[in-house]
């Protein structure tokens, strides 16, 4: 498996991934995989950007009320 954001290798058995699960990360191409290293930064970053739509919203809200 390769890792989407630092394109580190892994090998699927050594992560522990099933071959149905390894086979449909590789059938659906909308599916993404990440390393434990770079998952927490993902998840991190995609909490940002809710936090940031949220606040864009309420100014939004304000700003043209």
């Amino acid at each position: 498996m390769e890792c989407e954001i630092c394109e580190n290798h892994y090998c699927s058995k050594c992560i522990k991934l099933t071959d149905p699960e390894y086979d449909l990360l590789n059938s659906c191409k909308d599916l993404h995989w990440y390393c434990g290293k770079c998952e927490s930064k993902m998840i991190k970053s995609i909490l940002l950007d809710k936090e940031i739509e949220q606040k864009l919203g309420i100014y939004q809200m304000l700003a043209f009320s």
